[in-house]
């Protein structure tokens, strides 16, 4: 069972953690070299399996690493904790996207363009990627859900 929220609460956070995670990965792009740049690849790379075989439980768990990882790798722990208190707070629904037809997959996806526009150095690159796919999540949820979280004109848009 999903915690209720009316669907313009529902979708006002999730523009708000899209813009935080956004802003994570921007940063992430500026500061992560080297040995955290790899250790960043190796950790995608780790939830290959489980997005490729739609293993949900253990892709769930991956991406909570991945993206816990990215926070962290702003170099901001003021934004990393902001950004875990919100995400916290989204956990519900946020878990509810996994219940859609290939969705780790898709996310895992995703993810590969993040981590490719970090490894980059390309931050606005890497902050577009991410926004765009915390929208999809948002979008996910309703695919999941139809109906309980809104109606269809009152999806978030990309603010830039």
């Amino acid at each position: 069972m999903v915690t209720k929220l009316p669907a313009r609460d529902l979708d006002e956070a999730f523009v708000v953690m899209a813009q935080l995670e956004s802003l994570c990965a921007r940063l992430c792009a500026a500061n992560l070299s080297g040995a955290k740049l790899h250790d960043l690849m190796e950790l995608h790379r780790q939830g290959d399996e489980a997005a490729q075989y739609d293993a949900v439980d253990a892709y769930r768990i991956h991406n909570e690493r991945f993206h816990a990882a990215i926070y962290h790798g702003s170099g901001n722990a003021f934004l990393e904790r902001t950004t875990l208190s919100v995400r916290r707070s989204l956990a519900p629904f946020r878990d509810l996207q996994f219940e859609g037809f290939k969705r780790p997959e898709a996310s895992h996806r995703e993810h590969g363009a993040i981590v490719d526009a970090i490894v980059a150095g390309e931050g606005e690159r890497a902050s577009a990627s991410m926004r765009k796919h915390i929208l999809t999540v948002r979008r996910a949820i309703d695919a999941v859900e139809p109906g309980d979280h809104g109606d269809e004109a009152a999806r978030p848009s990309d603010p830039e």
